[in-house]
Formats: structure tokens, C-alpha cells, sequence
């Protein structure tokens, strides 16, 4: 099953490359100013600050048509609830296609199988219907292995949601799983995170996550919320826009408890604009507690504009507490922080250590526009470091 799909996978991206050839020459916009910079690759365009998911306009050989299983007369402008039909589906079918039309789905959310590849084509998107919900997953992977999303968009219900509470609302929910690959995910307006990768039962970490070619806007809470995992990738990222309910972040690294797990984690080419909070952000005191904990962290190129800040690391556990520390180092390579709103691009604070900053070529950018020289960052950098954690700062 495991070699099928990754064939399977495999015609999908060269099919991708293709349609981009087409794509690229046919479309020739001027790019938003604050649109990723993205290389034309296996992946999306980005054209007027929108992701575009190009080259699936076939159903790939061998899938299962969605709309077969849809009922008699089905509209194509997102306005009536599938749920019960695209879950029936999803629970016969290891490869589905998904039509080249809005689909509404309600807050129950469609529950993903292991072994399975979910193709969305151009056009495609996953529409959450109004909801109450203060929680809700739109797409749920919980305790399932194997599975890839290519090119799937999914629209929250932000500008809807029935009440004010709550930051619950997750476009794709990803808990307690291993080995998931999402190719060109596009998920915007969710009541809280764009994406949330965490514990299942809180004792099952999450295991081998990819995430390419990814763009995430004003989802309340932030893009990509991570708990837990060992072996996180992500190549190519773009988080805007984010703000409602704190953290307001871009990338959110927050473990929920001792138990959680923050190791081989490898994140490049992220561009983040204009969060209300941070465009990264490492906050790690809740996983002290229950013996010494090691994690590690690598980010790549790196660009923040606007956000309040644009990179925090912290972990200072409240006073008193015992049961380990915390060991390990964020190393940050190749980063452009620009304009943060609050005057200053970074944040690190801890009382552990251990708990290292490795900073190598960093440019900055100030509010009035001034390109900092690298003793005036090296002086900024000083003022933005509390606690007794050592960093290194390397032009």
C-alpha cells in the first residue's frame, strides 16, 4: 500500500509540474507586494496574494469521482451540506478526488482514514457551514498513518461563526498520526487554528509531518498551531493576517503538557506578514515537568513584515517548578525581520540554560525603513534577550 502511494504521489507532482508551465505563461499578473516569494517548483503560483492550486483538472487514474457519490442533482455553488455523502466516501475509498466545485461541509467535520491520498482539483474547496462551536476540526487525522492531502483549500467559518466565543475551530486537525503529507494545503478564516498538530489522548505524539507549498490567512488564532511532534518539515510557507485571539501568530510552537514532544524540526523559505502577534513563535514552559526534555528546532530563510514581532523563544516555567529542564538550541539561518509593529524583531526570555539561540545573518529592517547595520542588530538583539539562556549572534 505504502509503495502504491508513493507512485501514486509521484504522477500527481509531475502532472503539477506540468500544468505550472501552462499556468505560468497564460497568467502574467503583477505579484502583491506582500505576496510569498516562491520559486515555480512541483507546487503553487502565487498571483494577487492568492494561492492558486494548478494542474489538477483530471481525477487521477484509478480514483474514486466524489461526485458519484453525491446525491441526484447536486448543486456546485457550496450552498447545500454534504457531510453524510463525502464521509460515506471517505470511509469506502483509500483515493478520492475531489470535484472542481465548493463542497459544504458542517461542524462534524470529515474523519480521514489511514492509507489514503485525497486529491483536490482546481477549483476544489472545503467549505465550513456556519457554526456555534467554540471546537470543531474540519478535517480530521487522528490516530491515522499514511495519508496525503494534495492541493486541498479549506475556508473556516470566520466571517459567519454563530457567537464570539471560543478559538477552538481548526481547518485540519492532525492528532496522534504519522507520516502525513499535505502538498499545497490553502486554509484561511478558521475560528481558531489554520492547522493544529498535536497529541491524540494526550499521550500519542504526532510523527513525520510534511507540509509543502502551504499559504494560511486570517485564521483567528494562527496558521499552523504545533504541540507535538518528532519530525516536522516545512518548505515553503506563507502566514498572514492572523489575529482575533492570541497568540496571533504565523507559526505557533506550543506544547500543552510534560508529555509532549518538539524534536527534528525543520522549517524553510516561511514568509510571514502582519500578524497581530508574532510571525514565529516557541513557547515551551508547559513541557517541564516530568524528567529532561531535549528539542531542537531549524528555521531556514525566514521573512517577517509588519507582524508585532517577528521571532519569540521562550520557556521560563513558573518558579518552584521541578522535574527537569529543558536542553536544546533554535538555530535560526537567514532571516529578514522588517517593520515589526512593536519596534523589535525579537523576543527571547527563559530561565532555563540550556535553552540556546543560535543566530546566524540576520537582516533587519526598522519602522521608518532603515536597513540596520550589524552592530546597530547586534544592539538591538541585546535588548530583546531576559532570562539566563546564552545566544550567539553570527553576521
Amino acid at each position: 500500500m505504502k509503495t502504491n502511494q508513493s507512485n501514486k504521489i509521484q504522477k500527481l507532482l509531475l502532472s503539477t509540474v506540468i500544468g505550472i508551465t501552462a499556468l505560468v505563461f497564460s497568467n502574467c499578473k503583477k505579484e502583491s507586494e506582500i505576496a510569498p516569494v516562491q520559486t515555480v517548483t512541483a507546487a503553487s503560483v502565487n498571483f494577487d496574494n492568492e494561492v492558486m492550486a494548478v494542474a489538477l483538472t483530471t481525477i487521477p487514474l484509478g480514483d474514486f469521482d466524489l461526485t458519484s457519490a453525491l446525491p441526484a442533482g447536486y448543486v456546485k455553488d457550496g450552498s447545500v451540506d454534504y457531510t453524510t455523502y463525502v464521509q460515506a466516501a471517505l470511509n469506502k475509498n483509500s483515493n478520492i478526488t475531489f470535484p472542481a466545485f465548493p463542497i459544504l461541509i458542517n461542524d462534524t467535520g470529515l474523519f480521514l482514514r489511514s492509507n489514503s491520498v485525497l486529491t483536490f482539483l482546481t477549483g476544489s474547496q472545503i467549505r465550513l457551514k456556519a457554526s456555534s462551536k467554540e471546537v470543531y476540526n474540519i478535517l480530521r487525522l487522528s490516530e491515522v498513518s499514511n495519508v496525503t492531502l494534495v492541493n486541498p483549500v479549506v475556508i473556516g467559518d470566520r466571517n459567519t461563526h454563530i457567537g464570539i466565543t471560543g478559538e477552538g475551530g481548526v481547518g485540519i486537525g492532525i492528532r496522534g498520526s504519522s507520516n502525513i503529507t499535505l502538498i499545497n494545503p490553502n486554509v484561511r478564516e478558521c475560528w481558531g487554528d489554520g492547522i493544529y498538530i498535536g497529541q491524540a489522548r494526550n499521550i500519542i505524539n504526532s510523527t513525520n509531518i510534511t507540509i509543502k507549498n502551504s499559504y494560511f490567512k486570517r485564521n483567528r488564532r494562527a496558521g499552523i498551531s504545533i504541540i507535538s511532534v518528532e519530525g516536522l518539515f516545512i518548505d515553503k510557507l506563507y502566514a498572514g493576517y492572523h489575529d482575533g485571539v492570541a497568540p496571533m501568530c504565523g507559526l505557533n510552537f506550543e506544547p500543552n503538557n510534560p508529555a509532549c514532544t518538539m524534536k527534528n524540526i525543520q522549517v524553510k523559505d516561511v514568509t510571514t506578514v502582519k500578524n497581530g502577534g508574532q510571525g514565529i513563535q516557541i513557547g515551551l514552559r508547559t513541557m517541564v515537568g516530568q524528567g529532561d526534555r531535549y528539542v531542537d528546532f531549524n528555521f531556514t530563510n525566514i521573512k517577517d513584515t509588519g507582524s508585532k514581532l517577528a521571532f519569540k523563544a521562550v520557556c521560563s516555567p513558573t518558579i518552584g517548578t521541578t522535574g527537569g529542564q529543558i536542553y536544546g538550541t533554535v538555530n535560526v539561518t537567514k532571516a529578514a525581520w522588517n517593520a515589526s509593529s512593536s519596534g523589535f524583531p525579537l523576543y527571547y526570555s527563559t530561565n532555563q540554560p540550556n535553552y540556546k539561540l543560535a543566530l546566524t545573518t540576520i537582516s533587519v529592517i526598522d519602522a521608518s525603513g532603515v536597513n540596520l547595520t550589524q552592530p546597530s542588530i547586534l544592539a538591538l538583539i541585546e535588548r530583546c534577550v531576559q532570562g539566563v539562556g546564552s545566544y550567539t549572534f553570527l553576521p
